[in-house]
């Protein structure tokens, strides 16, 4: 039996304007690494475009998190809202982002801070997944965060390699 997707007006129209927005973020994260890409030269801009590659993973978090939240508030696509939670880790991935501008603390640890934040973001949303596995909202931000994570790995061969490990633990352990 054919399923007829503009049967349910209201998702179909909220997986639209999702996916919309998601493409605009999506190309301006492109264009700003491009921009980083084309000025690199010599170790020490390697070393600056490096740490700009992680400073724009917590941008996209930060732009993502709370716009996407608030989307699937509008449309009421969750039963539960999580929109202070998102709109709080969006402000400390924003804050992350400003405050590893300058030279100091945040910005020689920004590797670290990068790593904690990328596990507990792909943690926190496996978990979801697997306690809401039939929720299609927890499948598309997994693989949205995937997405976004490849701006900061350095090799393409990394990201490769820790998006498998990943995606297959979780099709691993999905239970129906």
């Amino acid at each position: 039996m054919p399923v007829n997707l503009l049967s349910n007006i209201p998702s179909f129209s909220a997986a639209v304007v999702i996916w919309l927005l998601m493409l605009l973020i999506f190309g301006a994260a492109s264009w700003y690494l491009h921009r980083f890409k084309r000025h690199l030269n010599g170790r020490l801009m390697h070393a600056r475009h490096v740490t700009e590659r992680y400073r724009l993973y917590f941008l996209t978090l930060a732009v993502y998190l709370p716009v996407s939240e608030f989307v699937f508030e509008l449309f009421k696509i969750r039963p539960e809202s999580e929109l202070e939670s998102n709109v709080l880790a969006g402000m400390l991935s924003l804050i992350l982002f400003l405050g590893s501008k300058q030279e100091g603390l945040l910005r020689k640890n920004i590797y670290p801070l990068f790593v904690s934040t990328f596990t507990l973001c792909i943690g926190w949303t496996f978990y979801r997944l697997l306690e809401f596995h039939d929720s299609i909202v927890y499948v598309s931000e997994f693989t949205l965060q995937l997405m976004f994570a490849y701006y900061a790995f350095i090799r393409v061969r990394d990201y490769l390699l820790t998006a498998a490990a990943i995606s297959f633990g979780g099709i691993a352990s999905y239970r129906p």
